[in-house]
């Protein structure tokens, strides 16, 4: 795998991190790596303290990220006022598919974090 998407900070979406990033691309909205880098543990694993600063992106985006694999271009744009203040939702534009995280929940409205949008 060349890179990964965290399409926000929470561990169920950045836990992979720490493995993933020793070969791939890590890329996230900057205040995902800046709460990843602040976090003294990382979820509620045994040993998985300190962890969370490992797993931080290695390259990031303030507003929006473009990448072109296998003939497609996939398309990041950071949501500001959102699930987190690092927001990304992905845009596949040859599959027309997007993937939003955790800004969406089938049958239930997405839980904002309003004080976490004040870094945007």
């Amino acid at each position: 795998m060349r890179f990964v998407l965290n399409t926000h900070y929470h561990g169920d979406h950045t836990h992979g991190n720490v493995v993933f990033g020793l070969k791939s691309t890590i890329v996230a909205h900057d205040n995902v790596r800046k709460r990843l880098e602040a976090e003294s543990s990382f979820g509620d694993q045994p040993g998985a303290r300190g962890a969370a600063a490992g797993a931080a992106a290695s390259s990031r985006s303030t507003t929006r990220v473009s990448l072109h694999l296998n003939g497609e271009e996939v398309r990041g744009q950071h949501v500001p006022a959102s699930h987190t203040d690092g927001d990304t939702v992905v845009y596949f534009t040859k599959s027309n598919v997007v993937h939003m995280g955790d800004d969406f929940f089938n049958g239930v409205f997405p839980f904002i974090r309003p004080g976490e949008r004040r870094n945007c």
